[in-house]
Parts: structure tokens; sequence; C-alpha cells
């Protein structure tokens, strides 16, 4: 868990990566599938939900980087640090 806050982007799991999509008008967004049909593609953003015509994809690419940034533990004290993952790993089913 550490690991993976620390360095986001050196192992992403196939259901964590994020898409590229990019639009005939030549807009780029970068998000989450979270629905496909034969007429729409779902992209979830972090700023909004978008729902794509199929007919108006140019292109849709996998990513391998994380769309956590790195280095998002760099204000944190040790202290910090350890009350976060004891945090996170309190929030796991019993």
């Amino acid at each position: 868990l550490a690991e993976a806050i620390v360095y986001p982007s050196r192992l992403v799991v196939e259901r964590f990566k994020a898409m590229e999509v990019e639009l005939k008008e030549g807009e780029s967004l970068t998000g989450f599938v979270t629905e496909q049909t034969d007429e729409l593609v779902t992209l979830a953003t972090r700023e909004e939900i978008h729902r794509i015509p199929r007919d108006n994809l140019a292109r849709m690419r996998p990513q391998n980087l994380s769309l956590m940034p790195e280095g998002a533990l760099a204000a944190f004290g040790k202290g910090e640090i350890r009350d976060l993952l004891s945090y996170l790993e309190s929030l796991s089913a019993p």
C-alpha cells in the first residue's frame, strides 16, 4: 500500500488504467471508462462524466501512468504518512 502511494505508476493494475480518448474535433480527455456500448463510451474524468457517442471518437489508448500524481506525500512527515497508512488499512473489510 505504501509503495503504491509513493510510486503510483510503478505498477498500474489493468482495472485501474486510465484511457486517453481523442475526439474527432481534436479534444483529448483522460479518465476511466465506466461503460461501453455499441453507441456510447462513458468516461469519468477528474472534472465530470462524459458520455461520448462512438461516432465522435477518433482514438482510445490505455495509459501506463497512474492518475494519482507522483510525489503526493512529499509534504507529509513520517508520522503523517504512518497515520495515513493506518487510516487506509482501517478501511479494509474485517
